[in-house]
């Protein structure tokens, strides 16, 4: 494991928790103002899901001790989800799509990285690759993400299922990224599992 990239993974999973929280900021404003307010916050969801990247890498690299196989598949798809959900809101902000055209497959690939998540979650809870407490944080950020994604597809962002996915992003998604970042950057969670920085 490559001393540079435990740090640039404990600096993105910062950056990361800042931009969920600039989200919702940036969402609240928009619906009492308009304007640009909408295109800052497509903005910030692009660094977001950038940020995470990192992020999905690091927990595929700890969990794969675990079941590989689904450790991989998970990343594979999480990975995939966030490039793809990065490039629709790019597309957005640059004018060359609706809201309206883009809103499912957004709402898709948020479900995707939040099974991502769940399958991490368990897999780490499983393993004892995380602190326990980290480990249902992540599982509970990924189960809400899903409930969310499903309700707004369902009922829009008044449905209930949408609002436990909107809590997630205000509250446990902020704490789990910034306690996977204290961790990174301490070497904490790699010394615990063996892998110490310079290892591959």
């Amino acid at each position: 494991m490559n001393e540079s990239f435990i740090r640039f993974a404990g600096w993105s999973a910062y950056v990361n928790a800042a931009m969920m929280i600039l989200s919702i900021v940036t969402l609240i404003i928009f619906f009492a103002a308009g304007g640009l307010w909408g295109r800052i916050n497509d903005s910030v969801s692009v660094i977001w899901a950038l940020s995470f990247v990192p992020l999905a890498v690091v927990l595929y690299l700890i969990n794969r001790v675990v079941n590989w196989p689904v450790s991989l598949a998970a990343a594979v798809a999480g990975i995939s989800a966030l490039l793809f959900f990065a490039f629709l809101q790019s597309l957005l902000i640059l004018g060359l799509v609706r809201y309206e055209q883009t809103l499912a497959a957004i709402m898709i690939m948020t479900g995707i990285i939040g099974l991502f998540l769940l399958l991490n979650g368990i897999l780490a809870r499983g393993g004892q690759t995380v602190p326990g407490a980290l480990a249902w944080l992540v599982i509970i950020f990924g189960l809400l993400q899903i409930l969310g994604s499903i309700g707004f597809l369902v009922g829009g962002p008044q449905n209930l299922l949408a609002a436990a996915g909107f809590l997630a992003w205000v509250t446990v998604g902020p704490i789990w990224a910034i306690w996977m970042g204290k961790l990174l950057l301490n070497d904490r969670l790699f010394t615990t599992l063996g892998l110490s920085v310079g290892n591959t």
